[in-house]
């Protein structure tokens, strides 16, 4: 079988109190059909009742073995110990490195189903569950709502069906053993599965291992982490509503792996990432926007002294046309150019005067220096996720030298009633080069596109993170690698046009805490819905952080271009090539690539 992959999930989150409706919905349409999986804040749960719930679950699993099993599994409700449930049946282990305790439902305050530890070991557990049980049901039953409206149904469509009549949720504690000792590559917490009914609702402790699988039927599998997001629950779609929605919302496959397994592989899926500790500081971006500024708000004349030469200097608006399949005059634009700074024999940058700008080298050296060496040390990193030497690009003589290129950009605000579907700040695009660090001023605007065959393409807006930079994979890198690192597509989108969705415990143990709404009652049909046609909607990934921006009118990226030498030939690495994989592209000489696509672009 073929390695899997890691890489990161990027869910939307959805607000339970968002006021915007209809926007809410859109959003958690597009997350159902793309994911199966978001996170969900303003859920009425607050943290409090959050810590006393993990205090207790923690209590239970600690109690001795015999006393666990007096309250063992009968019907469908009580303890479960380690090993006794395999998820997948297709495993050769004997079972899951897991125990839980599965209550519920609460709504038949006679029925015996239910299995209590005793009150005088644990005299806060029953109370506590039953108050959390009641919390968490309130915010089942808003998302409900919500996924009523993202179906484009009525805002009670499943109560008045009788799906909730009553409803029928289980509250599952479990308890994922930190010992890695419990674990092989084989014996997972949890091992691959979907859930089985409607909706799920997971509170966890912050200790990692949950992973989501988008591509169930894809070989090798890549899995995604889940990060933990203080205070927010994450919800998955069960097998039942993606039935019900016609597979339209996606029942996604997800384990849990323990916490000593994590690798990660960001730029095979997703070709963006972001960099910290990249030994840029605060005040040196500060004095890079501030140069930048005062260089665009220079009148127009004076940036025409340093028109583009040598591609080297000021571009004017419409000037580029990043995607020529649009109808468009150019992309509304500027931007101005800043070779390698040791070709001094050449001198073939451009400098404003510095009478007008005195400052202005001075900081554009200063950054080209620093980020230069940020991209070094990344791609000494990049080489070791390849599998290759850490100083493989400059023992080939990538860096031989270097030819980092850094380019300021400014996208006016302007007129936006005037912008169409195909008005773009950068009309879709991939990069030609090898990888490109991106400072914004946090500004929104940048959008990814991860599968471009796909109809309709989905894009999804890349969250600003203070002090970090985004990097992306280059064309030239796609190649190199034979396809293995992505080079993704990306547009910017004028401010307009966008559009917004907002987006321990002891270490030996790894605790979720999962409310099934698994079930509407038994009399309920299901059947296929009417309403299920997708659309495509650009919503916003967050990582950790909500961020919305509404009234800054200028967009300032600075973006550094690092590829090799112009007569350096790319061939395919031979980690990124087999038998059963060969070569995909011959070799080239990169100024022959990068001549073709310049050719492309600017039509010259």
């Amino acid at each position: 079988m073929e390695e899997e992959s890691i890489a990161i999930a990027n869910l939307p989150i959805i607000d339970l109190l968002s006021p915007d409706l209809n926007s809410t919905a859109a959003t958690l349409r597009q997350a159902c059909i793309d994911f199966g999986f978001f996170y969900i804040v303003n859920h009425g749960v607050d943290k409090e009742m959050f810590k006393k719930l993990f205090e207790e679950s923690q209590k239970f699993f600690t109690l001795p073995l015999e006393d666990k099993m007096r309250v063992a599994r009968k019907g469908i409700c009580g303890y479960t110990p380690l090993y006794h449930e395999k998820l997948d049946t297709a495993s050769a282990t004997k079972g899951d490195s897991k125990e839980f305790m599965d209550i519920g439902p609460f709504h038949d305050k006679d029925s015996d189903l239910n299995q209590w530890p005793s009150e005088e070991l644990l005299p806060n557990w029953r109370p506590t569950v039953e108050a959390y049980h009641d919390k968490i049901l309130t915010a089942g039953k808003r998302l409900y709502s919500l996924l009523a409206l993202a179906l484009n149904l009525s805002e009670n469509y499943f109560e008045d069906i009788g799906a909730l009549d009553p409803p029928m949720p289980f509250i599952r504690l479990l308890r994922y053993p930190g010992d890695l000792s419990y674990y092989t590559d084989e014996v997972l917490g949890a091992s691959a599965h979907c859930d089985y009914g409607m909706i799920t609702l997971l509170a966890t402790d912050g200790v990692p291992g949950l992973q989501v699988c988008r591509e169930k039927d894809r070989q090798p599998r890549i899995w995604e982490d889940v990060r933990h997001i203080e205070g927010a629950l994450v919800v998955n779609i069960g097998d039942l509503t993606e039935r019900w929605t016609n597979n339209v919302f996606r029942s996604t496959l997800h384990r849990v792996v323990p916490t000593g397994q994590e690798r990660y592989s960001t730029c095979i899926e997703v070709g963006f990432f972001y960099i910290v500790n990249h030994g840029v500081d605060k005040a040196l971006f500060e004095r890079l926007f501030e140069e930048s500024k005062k260089f665009f708000s220079l009148p127009e004349e004076e940036k025409m002294k340093l028109d583009r030469k040598e591609f080297r200097g000021y571009t004017a608006l419409y000037s580029e046309k990043l995607d020529t399949s649009l109808k468009t005059k150019g992309d509304p634009k500027e931007s101005f150019y800043i070779g390698p700074l040791h070709d001094e024999i050449r001198n073939l940058n451009q400098w404003p005067s510095q009478e007008l700008l005195p400052n202005w080298r001075p900081t554009m050296e200063a950054y080209h220096r620093q980020i230069l060496s940020a991209g070094k040390s990344l791609l000494s990193l990049l080489a070791l996720a390849l599998n290759l030497d850490e100083k493989f690009f400059e023992n080939v003589g990538a860096l031989d030298p270097p030819m980092p290129v850094l380019r300021l950009l400014h996208y006016p605000e302007g007129d936006h009633s005037c912008h169409n579907d195909e008005v773009l700040g950068a009309s879709a695009h991939s990069d030609y080069g090898m990888i490109t660090l991106l400072a914004t001023d946090g500004v929104p605007g940048l959008q990814v596109c991860r599968e471009r065959d796909r109809q309709p393409q989905i894009w999804e807006n890349v969250p600003h993170v203070e002090g970090a930079i985004i990097v992306n994979i280059g064309d030239i890198m796609e190649r190199w690698t034979n396809g293995l690192f992505r080079s993704t597509l990306h547009r910017v989108v004028p401010k307009g046009r966008e559009r917004y969705s907002v987006n321990n415990l002891s270490p030996l143990f790894l605790l979720f805490l999962a409310v099934f709404l698994v079930n509407p009652p038994s009399s309920a049909g299901i059947h296929h819905m009417q309403f299920c046609l997708p659309f495509a909607v650009v919503h916003l990934h967050v990582y950790a952080m909500f961020e919305v921006y509404n009234s800054i009118n200028l967009h300032l990226p600075a973006a550094l271009f690092l590829d090799p030498p112009h007569d350096f030939s790319v061939e395919c690495l031979e980690t990124c090539c087999s038998e059963s994989n060969p070569p995909r592209f011959p070799p080239i000489c990169y100024s022959d690539h990068l001549q073709e696509r310049y050719r492309v672009t600017y039509g010259a």
